[in-house]
């Protein structure tokens, strides 16, 4: 399998990356909101900070947060609120009957695209058929697999 830019990704990558999300979802679900920031790429951190500041957040709070200089408080706040708003974006899904399935994202470089799969409750003879409910695409940074964007929809 290709990657966008004619990299090949192995199926360990797709395995890991799969794990990533997987693991991602899980802690959002548990609530575990270090546990996600700690997923997240430094793309996708600075992405969800830009974006506290367009909705308000106050410039120092977010300089301080990117530079590891908030206090703990501070950081557990903005970090609670992120994971309340990624539980919106997954309200409806029951993350206990997920099925994943990676494959490489043909269109960005190295990117794998982790597709979040609702299986149904419906068995169509001894199968029960999934249904997409929305993707994750993770990337490697330095050595590991990191969360770059949460798709909360199916395509």
């Amino acid at each position: 399998m290709v990657s966008g830019n004619g990299k090949p990704v192995g199926d360990d990558d797709l395995e890991e990356a799969q794990a990533v999300a997987q693991r991602f979802l899980t802690l959002v679900g548990e609530g575990d909101h270090r546990g996600v920031w700690d997923l997240f790429s430094e793309n996708a951190q600075a992405y969800v900070l830009n974006r506290a500041v367009d909705r308000g957040m106050d410039f120092d709070l977010m300089s301080a947060i990117r530079q590891g200089a908030a206090s703990d408080e501070q950081f557990d706040d903005y970090l609670q609120d992120l994971l309340e708003g990624l539980r919106r974006d997954l309200r409806g899904v029951d993350l206990a009957r997920l099925k994943f399935q990676a494959t490489p994202e043909p269109e960005t470089a190295g990117m794998v695209r982790v597709v979040y799969l609702l299986e149904m409750d419906v068995a169509i003879g001894d199968q029960r058929p999934s249904i997409p409910a929305g993707s994750v695409l993770v990337a490697p940074q330095e050595g590991e697999w990191k969360v770059e964007r949460l798709i909360p929809r199916p395509g």
